[in-house]
C-alpha cells in the first residue's frame, strides 16, 4: 500500500539530505512502501563494549540481588496455601508487593520473570534461568484449582463475575475494580512472565500455568455481556489482551484470540479506529499496553481495525503527547494536544517501556525509519537514564526547570520498578531487524548480529553518540545477494556511505540507505552521520525550548546555581552554545538570566541526582524585558517553594502519600482546559474525612497550600470543611462559594512550628460534617512560603467594615445598595495582598468606579445574572502591608455584598514599601489602518504599569482608550490612560473610496469586533449571539457559534430590509470549521419565520451533517427532490453554494463537488419579505450550528466556476491540491480506451509511454494492451492537478492489463433497492463494478430504478439476482412490500398478513428484462395453501445442480416468514427462514419445503455463500439486530438434518451496531478473498474475509465507493463479454435523436418500412465511457403506408433504460392502490425518423418468361406418328407479376424440334417471342399389332418386385431439392419491384424421367400418359408401365421410412 502523503514529505527531506551527502537517489528508488520486517531473537544480537553493555551489566546485578522466594510470598498471602509459602509471611518484600488483599501484589513477580528471561538471552547467566525456573515452580504451587494466582484476594474479582449488573468500576483514569487495585494489570504481568518463560526458556509448566490463569479469566468473563465487559475495562488492566493473543499464537486455540478481542477496550479503541484523537485527559499507561495488545492481534489476525487503532494511537502520542526526551504523560496523564506542561512527574517510565514495545510491533508491518527515530530518542534520552549506577529505577522524569532525578528504592516495587527491571535486557531488541532478503541497521550501538539462515554475521563498531561514525564489518559472508539497509537518522544531514573504503551512492527506501550485493568476509561499510545542535520547541509555548545534539538530549548542570532563562536574539543554538573539548560537552555563557555566568551541558542520560535544566526559557532581549514577572510562571514558582505535594484522586500520588479516608468519597478528572497549572484530578468527601502524609521542613517555617476550584459552590451540597494537621485545626468551617470563578483558588495556611519541629512528615486531614462536602480538593502542598497568587482569607460584609458613606446607602442583607449617582462609600482596612468585591446575581446594575489609596483602580460592571455570588472587581496588583482606603463611587443603581482581602494568616510576599506608579509602557495594537466605519481593533495592545519598587503589572483591561472616531478620515491620535498616566499611538482611517463588487450583497470578515457585537456594513447587517475565536492561519478572527439557541445570526440589509427578496440567483461563500456531527445549519433562508414541516417544506439552506454538506432547495414539496451533497474533510474548509435559476451546485475549496437541477425558483420560495439566518434553521424549536465561520459573502448572482476559483483563499487551494494528491490512486487500464479518473474535474493526464496515448480532453486514454496470456505492461503517467489556477504534477504508476477472453471472469453486478422515505425508491436498481474492482461501484441507468412492480403493494425490497445454467436465464426475485408511500399499516401488520408472493423478473442477457410477475410461496402447484404464512420477505435462491437427480438442477429458494397455527394469524409466532424449490420461479414448478432455520427465536435475511463444498449462511437475529455466520458440509444443506457450526457472532456490530440484509460474494480475481456487504439500516457497509472459517473483518479502504443509501441486495460475477455489453447498454442519451428520413411507396408493408429504417442508434454512455451502437425498436403506428404523406416514426433504443421502471394507473394516478396499473419505461431513450410515403408507381409490364404449366398428354410415339399437343398448357409471365395463358398460333406460341421418323428421345421447344420452354417425347420403332392379353393374365400386384429390390432413388432429386425461392434476389435488395415476388418459384418443365416408372418433376403427382386410345398400343405395355409405377411407389416409401428412422 502506497502512503503517498507521508512519502512526499519524507522522500523530499531525504532527497535533500542525500543530495548534500552525495548519496544518489534514483527517482524510481525514492519510494516509501509499507515494508514488513521481523525482529531478531534475543540471542542473535549481542551487545559489545559500550555504555549499553555497561548499563545492562548493572541491571543484571540488580536482578540477581533479589530473592525469588521472598518475592513469591505475595502470591501465597491471600490464599489457603499460606503454609506452602517458601519463607515466613512476615519475611516477604514490602512496598506495592504487600499492598493489601485488594492491592497490586504480584505484578513485580511477573516483571521479574520477564526481566530474567530477557537478560538470560543476552548473557546466558544460568543463575537467571534457575531464578525463573524457581519462580515458575512457586507460582504453580500458589495457583488454585480454578487457575487463579495473584498477590491479592480473588474475592472481589469473583464478585465482579457473579454480580455483573452491580459491580463497581472506576472511571477511565481510576485503577480500581470492585475495590481491587488494577487486578487485570497484575494478572497480565504474571501471564507475560509465564509466556516469556515458556517461549524463550522452554519451561513447559509455565505454559500450563498461563493457560490455567487464562481459563480462570475466560470462565469468569464469560458471565459478562459486552456492555458489562466494557464497564469492567474502564479501569487500568495492562496489556492483558496481548497475553491472550500470545497464547493464541502459541497454542492456536481460537478461544484465546476471542478473549484477546473481548479484553480490547472498545470505548478507547473505536474513536482511534475512526481517526479521532481521544487521548487528552486519559491515564497514559492505562492505554498504551492495551494498544500493544491491539497491535499483536493485528499481526496474528490481519484485522485492519486493530491496525488502525495501533497506528493512530502511535501517531497521536508521538505528535501530540511527547516531550523532548521521547517520553509521555504529566502526572501519568496525557496532556492537551497543544500543551507540554513541565512538572516533577513527567514521562512515566512504564509509558515509554510500552511505547517502545508498540513501536516494535508496528515496525513489523511498516518498517519505516521514522519509527526508529522515535525509538532511538526514547532509548537514549529516557530509558538509558532511567537506571542509576546502583541499578535503581525512576518512576517518572522531573522535567521542571532546575529539577533533580529521583530513583526508586530497592523495596518499593512500584510499577516502573518492574518495567525498569526489564529494560536493560531489551537494549538489543531493535538494533537490527530483517525481512526475506534484507538486513536493517536501525540503531548505532556496538553489537554483533548473526543471521543464521543467511550465514551472515556482522559486527558494528561506533563512537555514536559522541562521534558520528559507525563501521560495519562482515565476520561471516554469504554467497547469496543480500540487501543491507542502514537507517538515515532524521537528525542528520549529508550522511555518507562507503563500502570497503569507497564512497558510494545508494538508493533510499523508507528512510534507509540500501546497499544490495553479495557480502564476503572482511567487507566493511562505513557510515558517517554529521550532527549539529538543534532547537526543540515545546508544544504551545515557543519560549520553552530544549537542545539536542544529533539524537541526544542535552541538559544543563546547575550545580548549586539557579537559571531560568536564556536571553538572546538568536534561535539557532549553534550561535550561542559552544562545544567544549571532546565528546558531548557544551557550554552556554553570558546570556543567562537572572545573572550571567556560564553553565555546562551534557547528555541528559548522564545525570543521576544532580540539579539540571532540560527545558529553558528562551527570550529575545525585548521579550525578556517585557515579562510581567522575572520569577517564572506560577507552576515554576510553586515548584521553587514546594517541599512535598500530592495530587488528590491520582492513584500513584495518593499511594505514595498514604491516602486514607472515610465517608462518601468521590473523585474525578479535572477538565484540562481549566488547568492553572495542571493537577490532573480531584477528590472530595461528604460527611467524613480524607488524609495524606506530607513531608515538611523541620528547621523552617512551613505553609500548607490547599488548592480548590474557584467556581465550586453550595450547589448541590454546602461546601464547608475543616483543615487539620495531625489533628490540630488550622482552619474551621472554610466555605467554598465561588471564591474565584473559573480559576484555581490557592488557600495558604501557616503551620505552627510546634507541629513541624523535629518531624519529617505530618498528616493533613480535610473533614466535613454530614450534609457538607469537603472539596473538591485539587492539590495539597507543603511549601516554604506562599507565592504571589491570590488567596482569600478575611471576608467581611460590606456594611460591617469601617465605612464612611457619602450619599444615600441602604443596608441590604449583608451588603449595601444605593440608587444615587455619585454616592460613595469609603473603607479603611489593614492588611496586604489583593482586594476584591463580590455581589449576588444581577447586582451592580449601573456599575461603579473604584479608587484605592486615592487613585483610580478600576471600574465595576453590572452583574451577569449567574446563580450565587460573583466577583465584581479584583485589584489588579498586590498591595503592601499597611492601612489602605478603598472608595466605591456609584454610577447610579449599585449594590454589593462582600469585601474580601488578605490577612496575616495568608500573607503574600514581603512588600516593604508601598510602590508609586511611575509610568505606563504601551505595546501598540497590530492593526493601524482602517476604513471608514470600521471599529478600533486593540488586538496585540498591551498597557504595562511600572512602579517605584521596580515591579510592573499588566493593566490593559483597566486602561481607558479614547480619541478614535470611525467616521473621520485621516490620521488620528489614540490615547491610553491609567491612573493619570498616558501613552498614545496613531492610526489612519481611509476614505471609503473602495470600488465594491456590485454583485456582493453581504461581506463579513468578522474582524475588529467584540463578542456578540452587531455587525454593520454598507450593504448588510448581522445581529445575534456569537463569540470571537481565532480563524485559520492568516485570517485573523472568526465567529464561533456554540450550537445553542442563543448563538446565531439574523442577516438583513443595512437598513433592516430583507436581503434576498427578488433574487433569481444567489451565491453563498464562507469558510467553516464544524465542531460536531449531526445537524449544523450554516445558512437558511425562507419566506418568513414560521417553522418548517414535512411534507410541504419551503426554504433554501446549507446543511453540514456527519461529514457532508448539502444544499437544500424546497418549495411546497410532497416528496423531497434530490439535492447536491458531498463529503467534506475535518477542519477548516471553504464552501461556495450556487443557487442558479436552473440548478444548485456545491463547491468545496474551489472544486465543484455536486450539482442537481431544480425547477424551484428562488422568487417563489422566498416571496416578498424573506428572512436569512446563519447558524439556525426553523425546524421544530430551531436547529442550530456548532462551528467557527469566517469570510461570509453573499452574491446576488450565480458565480461561474472561474469566479469561484478566483475567490478561494490560497490556503484552501493548497489544501485541495494536497488532498487530491493524496487521493490519487495507481492507474489500471484494462480496455483499449477508457476514461481516467479526473477527481472532480481537477486532474488531467499526460503520458510519455508510446503504448498509452492521452486524448485532447486530458482524460481519455488509448492503450495498446498486451495480448491475452502476455505479461501486463507497467509504467508511469503524470497527473496534472489544477485547482483555482494552481497546478501540481504527480507521477502515478500505471498498469496496462493484458487482453481478456470474452468468457474470462471480469466485473460484478449488484441488484439492490434504495432507502428513501421521501420518494418511491422501493424499486429495482443495478450497480456495476468499476472495472474488476469489487470495492467500487457505479449505478447503472444514472442511479435511477431499472424495474418496477405494478402488482401487489407496488413495492420491491430486498432483491436478489440468480442464474439457471440449464436454461441460461437470470432471475431477479424480491419482496412484495412498499414501506414508503404505501398503506402505512406498519411492520407488525405487514409481517402478519401481507403478501406471500414473490416479485420475479427474468432475462437472458442482464440487459433486457421481462415485466414483473409473481408466484405465491404459500401455495402449491395447484393453488392450494401449504402453510399459514405471514408476509414473505428477503427471498434468495441458490442453484443446486443435481437437485432432481444427475443433471437436473433446481433453485433452493429461502425467505423469511412468520408461521401461524391459525388461519387468522392471531396466534404466537416469530420469523423463521423457510425454503422451497423451483426451476423458474413459477407456480407450476414450485414445491414448498418447510423450515430451513428456526432456533426458536426470530431469524430473517439469510444469505448463502459456498466455497470448496462447504455452505455458509449469514443470518440476522431479528430481536438483537445482529448478524451471525454458520457453516455445514452437508450436501443437502437446506434440510433440517444438516448440522451447522457457528463461525462468527455479532458480525460488524463493533463498528456499525445494528445490522441486517447481508450480501456475500467471492472475489473471482483473488484466491480466498470474499466480500460481505452489511446493511446498517441506511446503507451497505463493506467487510472482507480471507478465510471464511475465521469470519469477517471490516474493509478499511479509501477506495471503497457505493452510492449512499444502497440497501439489501445481491451480487453476481460477470464475464468480460457481459461486462462490456452492460457498459455498452448503459446509455445516457442518444448522440442524435433525429436519425434522418426514408422513402417508401404507398402500399408497402410494415416489414418493408422496418427494413429501410436504421436498425441501430449511436448513444452516449454514462461515466464518460464513450459511445456505442444499440438496437432500435420502431413504433410505426403513426405511419399510414396506404396514404401519401410525411410521417414521424418513433424508436426506443434498446438500452438498460428501456426496461419498465414505472407504472401509471387509471386517470394517471400513481397512488399505490390505483386501479388498472400499467408498466412503462420512464427513462427510455427515444429517437425519431421521417418517413415519406410516395404514390405507387405502375411500370409497363415486361415479358420475363414462359412456363409449360402442363405438358401434352401424349409423350411416347411410334415412328411415323404426328405430334399430339392435346393437354399442353402454356403461360407467359410479366414483370408486374401478371400471368397470361398462351394459345398456339400466329400470335401465340409455336412448337419445333419434333421428327416423327427419328427414334429415341427428342426435345421439343415451345417458343413465344424471345422466350422458350421445353418438354421431351420418345419415338419408338414401328411394330406390328399384337394380341392384347386378357386382363386376368395381368400380373398380380404381389408379383411386382419388392420396393427394396428397386434401385435406391437417390439419383432422383427430391421435391425439396428443387431450388428454393430464396435463391432468387430478395425484393428488399432491389429498390423497384421489377422482378417477381419471392415465394413464387418459376415453373420450368424438367426433362422426362430417364428410368422406367420415374415421375416427371414438372408437376408433382402428374402422370405421363392418358388412357389408351385407338392406336396400336397393347395391354402388355400398360401392364409393364403399371408394374414400373408400383415399383417406384414402393421404393419411394422405403426411402421415406429409412430417413424417418
Amino acid at each position: 500500500m502506497r502512503k503517498r502523503k507521508r512519502s512526499k514529505v519524507l522522500v523530499s527531506v531525504l532527497a535533500a539530505a542525500m543530495l548534500i551527502s552525495g548519496i544518489n537517489i534514483p527517482a524510481e528508488a525514492q519510494s516509501e512502501q509499507e515494508t514488513k520486517a521481523e525482529m531478531f531473537s534475543g540471542t542473535d544480537v549481542v551487545l559489545n563494549d559500550g555504555m549499553f553493555k555497561e548499563s545492562r551489566e548493572v541491571g543484571e546485578e540488580y536482578l540477581l540481588s533479589y530473592d525469588v522466594d521472598r518475592l513469591a510470598v505475595s502470591l501465597f498471602r491471600y490464599t489457603d496455601k499460606k503454609e506452602n509459602a517458601p519463607v515466613d509471611m512476615n519475611n516477604g518484600y514490602g512496598g506495592w508487593e504487600d499492598s493489601g488483599e485488594n492491592g497490586i501484589g504480584g505484578h513485580t513477580y511477573g516483571h521479574y520473570m520477564s526481566a530474567c528471561v530477557a537478560m538470560y538471552m543476552q548473557t546466558g547467566n544460568e543463575q537467571l534461568k534457575k531464578n525463573v525456573e524457581r519462580a515458575v515452580e512457586l507460582l504453580g504451587e500458589a495457583q488454585d484449582d480454578d487457575g487463579f494466582v495473584a498477590g491479592f484476594s480473588r474475592v472481589n474479582l469473583d464478585y465482579v463475575f457473579d454480580h455483573p449488573d452491580d459491580f463497581w468500576a472506576g472511571g477511565n483514569n481510576d485503577a480500581f475494580l470492585q475495590g481491587i487495585w488494577a487486578p487485570w494489570y497484575t494478572i497480565h504481568k504474571l501471564m507475560a512472565g509465564l509466556i516469556d518463560a515458556y517461549q524463550y526458556m522452554g519451561i513447559q509448566e509455565a505454559l500450563t500455568y498461563a493457560e490455567k490463569l487464562a481459563s480462570y479469566a475466560k470462565n469468569g468473563t464469560d458471565k459478562l455481556n459486552d456492555e458489562q465487559m466494557e464497564r469492567m475495562l474502564v479501569g487500568e488492566h495492562g496489556g492483558i489482551n496481548e497475553s491472550f493473543a500470545q497464547l493464541y499464537e502459541i497454542t492456536g486455540k481460537e478461544e484465546y484470540i476471542e478473549l484477546a478481542k473481548r479484553f480490547s477496550h472498545k470505548a478507547v479503541m473505536d474513536p482511534l479506529a475512526r481517526g479521532e484523537n481521544n487521548l487528552p485527559g486519559l491515564h497514559a499507561n492505562t492505554q498504551i499496553p492495551k494498544i500493544c495488545g491491539a497491535a499483536k492481534i493485528y499481526l496474528l489476525t490481519g484485522d485492519e481495525y486493530y491496525k488502525r487503532v495501533a497506528e493512530n494511537f502511535w501517531k497521536y502520542v508521538t505528535e501530540t503527547q511527547t516531550y523532548a526526551n521521547g517520553g509521555t504523560s504529566n502526572y501519568e496523564f496525557f496532556t492537551q494536544v497543544d500543551e507540554e506542561p513541565l512538572s516533577e512527574k513527567n514521562c512515566e517510565t512504564c509509558c515509554v517501556y510500552n511505547m517502545l514495545k508498540l513501536t516494535e510491533y508496528i515496525s513489523q508491518w511498516d518498517h519505516n525509519s521514522s519509527y526508529m527515530d522515535y525509538y532511538e530518542n526514547v532509548l537514549y534520552n529516557q530509558i538509558l537514564g532511567s537506571q542509576n549506577s546502583e541499578g535503581y529505577k525512576t518512576y517518572s522524569v522531573d522535567l521542571s526547570m532546575g529539577a533533580s532525578t529521583v530513583f526508586l528504592g530497592h523495596d518499593g516495587f512500584e510499577c516502573c520498578m518492574g518495567t525498569g527491571m526489564e529494560n536493560p535486557g531489551r537494549y538489543n531488541r531493535m538494533i537490527y531487524s530483517k525481512d526475506e532478503n534484507s538486513l536493517y541497521v536501525n540503531l548505532f550501538i556496538n553489537s554483533t548480529v548473526s543471521w543464521e539462515e543467511k550465514g551472515l554475521t556482522i559486527t558494528q563498531q561506533t563512537d555514536y553518540p559522541e562521534g558520528d561514525t559507525a563501521l560495519l564489518t562482515v565476520e561471516e559472508g554469504t554467497a547469496a545477494q543480500t540487501a543491507l539497509k542502514i537507517r538515515i537518522p532524521g537528525w542528520t544531514e549529508g550522511m555518507t556511505v562507503s563500502v570497503n573504503g569507497d564512497e558510494i551512492q545508494t538508493p533510499v527506501e523508507n528512510g534507509y540507505a540500501v546497499i544490495e550485493r553479495t557480502w564476503n568476509q572482511g567487507d566493511t561499510v562505513s557510515v558517517r552521520m554529521p550532527m549539529k545542535l538543534e532547537l526543540y520547541v515545546a508544544r504551545g509555548n515557543e519560549h520553552v525550548v530544549a537542545f539536542k545534539y544529533g539524537g541526544v538530549l542535552l541538559a544543563g548542570d546547575l550545580g548549586n546555581g539557579r537559571v531560568r532563562s536564556i536571553v538572546t536574539d538568536s534561535r539557532n543554538p549553534e550561535e550561542f552554545i559552544q562545544k567544549t573539548g571532546e565528546g558531548l560537552q557544551f557550554e552556554i555563557s553570558q546570556i543567562l538570566q537572572p545573572g550571567s555566568g556560564s553553565i555546562q551541558l551534557k547528555p541528559f542520560y548522564e545525570f543521576e541526582s544532580e540539579p539540571h535544566m532540560v527545558y529553558w526559557n528562551l527570550y529575545t532581549s525585548e521579550e525578556y524585558e517585557s515579562q510581567p514577572s522575572l520569577n517564572g510562571s506560577l507552576s515554576e514558582r510553586l515548584a521553587d517553594v514546594t517541599i512535598d505535594s500530592v495530587v488528590p484522586g491520582h492513584m500513584q500520588s495518593e499511594v505514595d502519600h498514604n491516602y486514607k479516608g472515610e465517608g462518601e468519597i468521590t473523585n474525578g478528572i479535572w477538565d484540562p482546559a481549566a488547568q492553572d497549572p495542571a493537577t490532573g484530578s480531584w477528590r472530595a468527601v461528604k460527611g467524613g474525612w480524607i488524609s495524606y502524609d506530607l513531608t515538611v521542613d523541620p528547621e523552617n517555617t512551613n505553609y500548607l497550600l490547599s488548592m480548590f476550584w474557584g467556581s465550586d459552590n453550595s450547589n448541590p451540597d454546602p461546601r464547608k470543611l475543616d483543615i487539620l494537621v495531625d489533628g490540630t485545626p488550622l482552619q474551621e468551617d472554610y466555605i467554598l462559594e465561588n471564591n474565584r470563578p473559573d480559576k484555581i483558588e490557592y488557600f495558604y495556611l501557616k503551620i505552627p512550628q510546634s507541629l513541624t519541629e523535629g518531624r519529617e512528615k505530618i498528616t493533613v486531614t480535610y473533614r466535613s460534617d454530614p450534609g457538607n462536602n469537603a472539596g473538591g480538593i485539587y492539590g495539597v502542598r507543603t511549601v516554604v512560603r506562599p507565592v504571589d497568587e491570590i488567596s482569600w482569607g478575611t471576608t467581611v460584609a460590606a456594611q460591617d467594615a469601617s465605612v464612611t458613606a457619602e450619599g444615600t446607602w441602604n443596608p441590604e442583607g449583608s451588603g449595601l445598595c444605593t440608587s444615587q449617582e455619585g454616592a460613595s462609600a469609603v473603607y479603611t482596612f489593614t492588611g496586604s495582598g489583593y482586594i476584591r468585591l463580590s455581589a449576588r446575581a444581577g447586582s451592580g446594575q449601573d456599575g461603579a468606579e473604584i479608587c484605592l489609596d486615592g487613585e483610580k483602580a478600576g471600574v465595576v460592571s453590572a452583574g451577569s445574572g449567574a446563580e450565587g455570588y460573583q466577583i465584581m472587581w479584583e485589584s489588579p496588583r498586590l498591595y503592601r502591608e499597611g492601612t489602605h482606603t478603598l472608595k466605591i463611587v456609584s454610577k447610579g443603581n449599585f449594590a454589593f455584598d462582600y469585601l474580601q482581602l488578605g490577612d496575616e494568616n495568608i500573607k503574600i510576599g514581603n512588600v516593604e514599601a508601598y510602590p508609586e506608579l511611575t509610568g505606563i509602557v504601551l505595546t501598540e495594537p497590530e492593526k493601524k489602518e482602517y476604513e471608514i466605519g470600521q471599529n478600533l481593533d486593540l488586538a496585540g495592545m498591551k498597557a504595562e504599569a511600572f512602579y517605584s519598587d521596580g515591579t510592573s503589572a499588566d493593566v490593559t483591561d483597566q486602561a481607558e482608550v479614547t480619541g478614535y472616531d470611525p467616521q473621520q478620515a485621516g490620521e488620528q491620535t489614540v490615547t491610553v490612560s491609567y491612573q493619570g498616566m498616558e501613552a498614545v499611538f496613531t492610526v489612519t482611517v481611509k476614505d471609503a473610496g473602495i470600488v465594491r463588487d456590485p454583485d456582493l450583497l453581504a461581506d463579513f470578515d468578522f474582524e475588529n469586533l467584540t463578542d456578540g457585537q452587531e455587525i454593520v456594513t454598507d450593504t448588510a447587517k448581522a445581529s445575534g449571539g456569537y463569540t470571537l475565536t481565532d480563524s485559520y492561519e492568516g485570517s485573523g478572527k472568526a465567529i464561533h457559534l456554540d450550537g445553542s439557541d442563543a448563538q446565531w445570526l439574523n442577516l438583513t440589509g443595512a437598513d433592516g430590509s430583507s436581503l434576498l427578496t427578488g433574487l433569481e440567483e444567489l451565491t453563498v461563500s464562507y469558510d467553516i470549521k464544524n465542531e460536531r456531527t449531526g445537524t449544523n445549519w450554516a445558512f437558511y433562508a425562507a419566506a418568513d419565520t414560521k417553522g418548517q414541516t414535512s411534507p410541504g417544506e419551503d426554504y433554501i439552506g446549507i446543511l453540514h451533517k456527519d461529514g457532508t454538506v448539502t444544499a437544500e432547495r424546497y418549495h411546497d414539496v410532497s416528496s423531497r427532490p434530490a439535492n447536491p451533497e458531498t463529503a467534506v474533510d475535518d477542519g477548516w474548509n471553504h464552501i461556495d453554494v450556487v443557487f442558479s435559476a436552473s440548478d444548485t451546485a456545491v463547491y468545496v475549496n474551489g472544486i465543484e463537488k455536486a450539482r442537481v437541477s431544480s425547477e424551484y425558483a428562488l422568487t417563489d420560495i422566498l416571496e416578498d419579505s424573506s428572512i436569512l439566518q446563519i447558524g439556525k434553521a426553523n425546524w421544530g424549536s430551531g436547529e442550530y450550528t456548532q462551528a467557527s465561520m469566517d469570510n461570509l459573502k453573499i452574491y446576488k448572482k450565480a458565480l461561474s466556476a472561474e469566479e469561484i476559483g478566483q475567490n478561494v483563499p490560497e490556503i484552501f487551494v493548497d489544501q485541495a491540491v494536497s488532498s487530491i494528491e493524496n487521493s490519487i490512486k495507481d492507474v489500471v487500464i484494462d480496455s483499449p480506451e477508457m476514461k481516467l479518473p479526473d477527481y472532480d474535474g481537477t486532474v488531467t493526464w499526460r503520458s510519455d509511454m508510446p503504448e498509452i496515448l492521452i486524448g485532447e480532453d486530458g482524460v481519455t486514454a488509448q492503450a495498446q494492451q498486451p495480448e491475452a496470456g502476455e505479461e501486463d505492461l507497467s509504467g508511469v503517467l503524470t497527473a496534472v492537478i489544477t485547482v483555482a489556477g494552481k497546478q501540481k504534477e504527480v507521477s502515478v504508476p500505471v498498469t496496462v492489463r493484458a487482453k481478456l477472453n470474452p468468457d474470462d471472469p471480469y466485473g460484478y453486478l449488484m441488484v439492490h433497492f434504495i432507502q428513501d422515505e421521501w420518494n418511491y425508491k422501493e424499486r429495482i436498481y443495478l450497480d456495476i463494478s468499476r472495472g474488476d474492482n469489487p470495492e467500487q461501484w457505479d449505478p447503472l441507468n444514472g442511479g435511477e430504478p431499472i424495474l418496477a412492480s405494478n402488482l401487489g403493494t407496488t413495492g420491491s425490497r430486498d432483491p436478489y439476482l440468480t442464474y439457471n445454467p440449464e436454461t441460461e436465464t437470470y432471475y431477479i426475485i424480491a419482496t412484495d412490500l412498499r414501506v414508503y408511500g404505501g398503506d402505512n399499516a406498519g411492520w407488525s401488520e405487514w409481517q402478519k398478513s401481507y403478501s406471500t408472493k414473490m416479485n420475479v423478473w427474468e432475462s437472458k442477457d442482464l440487459i433486457h428484462w421481462s415485466d414483473v410477475r409473481q408466484f405465491d410461496v404459500a401455495l402449491d402447484q395447484e393453488g392450494s395453501k401449504v402453510a399459514e404464512l405471514g408476509m414473505m420477505w428477503a427471498p434468495e435462491a441458490t442453484w443446486v445442480p443435481d437437485y432432481y437427480g444427475e443433471g437436473q438442477g433446481a433453485f433452493v429458494v429461502y425467505w423469511s416468514s412468520q408461521v401461524y397455527s391459525d388461519p387468522e394469524h392471531n396466534g404466537p409466532s416469530h420469523a423463521q427462514i423457510l425454503w422451497g424449490a423451483t426451476t423458474d420461479f413459477t407456480q407450476e414448478t414450485y414445491e414448498y419445503g418447510g423450515i430451513f432455520i428456526d432456533p426458536g427465536e426470530a431469524r430473517i435475511d439469510t444469505t448463502i455463500i459456498q466455497n470448496e463444498g462447504r455452505t455458509y449462511h449469514i443470518t440476522k437475529k431479528e430481536g438483537q439486530n445482529k448478524l451471525y455466520m454458520e457453516y455445514t458440509d452437508d450436501k443437502e444443506w437446506w434440510l433440517p438434518e444438516a448440522q451447522w457450526t457457528l463461525v462468527q457472532d455479532n458480525i460488524g456490530t463493533d463498528r456499525y451496531g445494528s445490522l441486517e440484509g447481508p450480501a456475500a460474494f467471492k472475489d473471482h480475481s483473488q484466491e480466498n478473498r470474499f466480500y460481505l456487504f452489511v446493511d446498517n439500516y441506511t446503507e451497505y457497509k463493506p467487510m472482507v474475509s480471507s478465510d471464511l472459517d475465521k469470519g469477517w473483518e471490516h474493509l478499511d479502504s479509501s477506495d471503497y465507493y457505493l452510492t449512499p443509501n444502497t440497501k439489501h441486495g445481491g451480487v453476481i460475477s460477470l464475464t468480460k463479454a457481459q461486462y462490456d455489453a452492460l457498459r455498452a447498454a448503459d446509455a445516457e442519451s442518444a448522440v442524435k435523436e433525429d436519425l434522418g428520413s426514408v422513402t417508401v411507396q404507398a402500399g408497402s408493408t410494415a416489414e418493408d418500412l422496418q427494413a429501410l429504417l436504421p436498425a441501430q442508434a449511436e448513444v452516449n454512455l454514462y461515466y464518460d465511457m464513450g459511445t456505442s451502437m444499440l438496437p432500435v425498436e420502431w413504433d410505426l403506428s403513426a405511419v399510414d403506408l396506404n396514404q401519401e404523406g410525411t410521417y414521424q416514426a418513433t424508436g426506443i433504443v434498446q438500452s438498460i433504460s428501456s426496461n419498465k421502471d414505472a407504472w401509471v394507473g387509471k386517470d394517471g394516478s400513481t397512488a399505490y392502490d390505483a386501479p388498472d396499473r400499467e408498466l412503462y419505461s420512464s427513462r427510455a431513450i427515444q429517437v425519431t425518423a421521417q418517413v415519406e410515403v410516395t404514390a405507387e408507381e405502375k411500370p409497363e409490364a415486361v415479358l420475363t418468361g414462359i412456363e409449360i404449366v402442363s405438358g401434352p398428354d401424349k409423350t411416347e410415339y411410334r415412328q411415323g406418328e404426328e405430334l399430339d399437343l392435346t393437354g399442353l398448357t402454356v403461360e407467359a409471365h410479366y414483370s408486374d407479376g401478371s400471368t397470361v395463358p398462351l394459345q398456339a398460333g400466329e400470335d401465340g406460341y409455336t412448337v419445333s424440334g419434333y421428327d416423327p421418323q427419328q427414334t429415341g428421345e427428342q426435345t421439343i421447344t415451345v417458343s413465344y417471342k424471345e422466350e422458350t420452354a421445353e418438354f421431351t417425347v420418345t419415338v419408338a420403332e414401328k411394330e406390328e399389332p399384337t394380341v392384347t392379353p386378357e386382363p386376368t393374365e395381368t400380373p398380380e400386384p404381389t408379383e411386382t418386385p419388392e420396393p427394396t429390390e428397386t434401385p435406391e432413388p437417390t439419383d432422383t432429386p427430391e421435391p425439396t431439392e428443387t431450388p428454393e425461392p430464396t435463391e432468387k434476389p430478395d425484393p428488399t435488395d432491389t429498390p423497384e419491384p421489377t422482378q417477381k415476388p419471392t415465394g413464387q418459384p418459376e415453373k420450368t418443365p424438367t426433362a422426362a424421367p430417364s428410368k422406367p416408372g420415374q415421375q416427371p418433376s414438372g408437376k408433382p403427382g402428374q402422370g405421363t400418359s392418358s388412357a389408351p386410345t385407338g392406336d396400336s398400343s397393347d395391354l402388355a405395355g400398360t401392364a409393364a408401365a403399371l408394374a414400373a409405377a408400383l415399383c417406384f411407389i414402393g421404393a419411394a416409401a422405403a426411402v421415406r421410412k429409412k430417413r424417418n428412422s
